[in-house]
This record gives C-alpha cells, sequence and structure tokens, in this order.
C-alpha cells in the first residue's frame, strides 16, 4: 500500500493550543495525502464530494490510519473548541470514514453516546457490544455529521476506535469543514475561480459546486 511508507505515529488535537500532540488516547500510525495528489486521490476526493453533496475544497487532506493489535483511539468528537482550530474553514461539519481492509476482530468504530439498535451487538468485541457500532469491512463507508443543520455542535457524533484484537485495520478519513478550507493547492484555485463566476464574497460552500 503506497500509504505504509509514510506512516508515522498519529498525534490528537491538543485542546489549550490546537496543535498536534502524541497522546496514548490515540495509538494509532497515520499519514496524509495531499489533496488531488495524485489522479487516484483526486478521483477519491470528487467521489467523496458528489457523495456528501459538499465542494471538495471544504474538505480537509484525506488521512490513512492504520492500527495493529491492541492498538486504538478512546472516544472522542472532531469539532473543535477552541477558535485556532475553526479559524479555517469554520468547524468541522461532517466526517467520512472509509474501511480499506477487514479487520479479523475488533477495531469497530463505536458511537457511545448511542445505544446498540437492538440493545445488543450480536458478534461484536466487548468495546461495542452496547452501543452504536460498525465493524471495518473493505468497501465499506460511514458518513456523520458534526454539527447539526442549526450549526449546533452534535455531541452525539462522539464515536471511538475499538483495540484491534485479531488483524489489522487501515481506514481512511475526509473531514469536512462547514465552509472553504484553505490548504493553498489546486482546490482553492477552483474556489476562487468559483466565487468569481458565481459573482460573491460568500464563504459559503453550496453542495457539489467545483
Amino acid at each position: 500500500m503506497k500509504a505504509e511508507k509514510r506512516l508515522e505515529r498519529s498525534g490528537v488535537v491538543d485542546s489549550a493550543s490546537g496543535g498536534s500532540v502524541v497522546s496514548d488516547i490515540r495509538t494509532s500510525d497515520g499519514m496524509f495525502f495531499e489533496r488531488g495528489e495524485d489522479a487516484i486521490i483526486e478521483a477519491i476526493e470528487q467521489r467523496l464530494s458528489d457523495w456528501t453533496m459538499t465542494p471538495v475544497w471544504a474538505g480537509e487532506a484525506l488521512q490513512v490510519l492504520r492500527y495493529r493489535k491492541d492498538q486504538k483511539y478512546d472516544s472522542h468528537v472532531n469539532y473543535f473548541f477552541h477558535k485556532e482550530g475553526s479559524a479555517n474553514g469554520g468547524n468541522r461539519y461532517a466526517t467520512v470514514l472509509m474501511y480499506l481492509l477487514d479487520t479479523e476482530e475488533g477495531g469497530e468504530t463505536v458511537f457511545p453516546k448511542i445505544p446498540a439498535p437492538n440493545g445488543i451487538n450480536v458478534g461484536f468485541s466487548e468495546c461495542a457490544k452496547y452501543n452504536l457500532a460498525v465493524k471495518p469491512r473493505k468497501g465499506d463507508a460511514i458518513l456523520f455529521h458534526s454539527m447539526k443543520n442549526n450549526g449546533e455542535l452534535e455531541e452525539r457524533s462522539m464515536h471511538g476506535a475499538c483495540p484491534v484484537i485479531r488483524g489489522e485495520k487501515f481506514s481512511m478519513t475526509k473531514w469536512i469543514h462547514a465552509t472553504h478550507y484553505d490548504m493553498n493547492d489546486i482546490y482553492d484555485e477552483r474556489y476562487r475561480e468559483y466565487k468569481l463566476r458565481i459573482g460573491t464574497n460568500s464563504d459559503r460552500t453550496p453542495g457539489g459546486e467545483l
């Protein structure tokens, strides 16, 4: 896998500074592809844009994560509490989580503020047994929102990555912001061209526009 050569220990967002720090809360390894890095990445980003009905320039760079045995990510939210985190692009509006590999056991994505639909998830690890959870299966993807339509933060979007028990877990994440997320790349050029075309100074990002 192309991403494996670029993997490094994952960090978490420091609530005070907005920077990235290494923490036992998150023990995976990760890397980022640049937006539009190559034709394959650009095609994935465009497909995500079409599916979520959000423009490509509202999304951060794609992140690939690898979890080996016992590695996990404790429950957390993707939105920011500090101004530094939401200064570029506003707060995180939605997340797409894609599974790149079948994991033999464990590694579920769990939403601890939402009960399991039937009270218990049969065949899931203990970490994911009693709450809404998704098993990592190659080719599957989930979409969830960190903000409500009225702009309020969605507390039920809290989620975590359960420890891997057997096998490995590879996933890819796309965080989507409420407005244009500037990374000084080709998508920002498209964004500026779009604003000129429609004749507005607004940063509002209507779905699907390039």
